[in-house]
């Protein structure tokens, strides 16, 4: 199984790749990134690429945001980005009023 994410220590850097709407659903990557502890590391940044995600709903929206408050809770300076993300995708995020946790990045070429 491809990693899910990686950690570079020489960074203080945390990148997580969202392969599918599921990982966020059923808080697949929350539970991967408690259970190797790596809410204990010194974390400044962290990229969550949603290269991948067509669509979002309540619940992963829902799960974006606990993730985004136990990376604030270990850490409040911490910085939190959305990469790759579709327009579409972005105008929900502001819709609902999430882009305000996130560092947004769109990607326009991916629609």
């Amino acid at each position: 199984m491809e990693e899910l994410y990686t950690y570079k220590e020489d960074t203080e850097e945390l990148n997580v790749q969202i392969k599918t709407v599921k990982d966020l659903q059923e808080g697949i990557i929350f539970n991967i990134l408690q259970k190797e502890q790596v809410f204990y590391k010194k974390i400044q940044k962290v990229w969550i690429d949603l290269q991948n995600i067509y669509e979002l709903n309540s619940l992963t929206i829902s799960e974006l945001i606990t993730l985004y408050n136990k990376l604030k809770k270990n850490n409040p300076e911490i910085e939190v980005h959305l990469i790759n993300v579709r327009p579409q995708i972005y105008n929900l995020l502001q819709l609902v009023n999430v882009d305000v946790y996130f560092k947004v990045h769109i990607n326009p070429d991916l629609s």
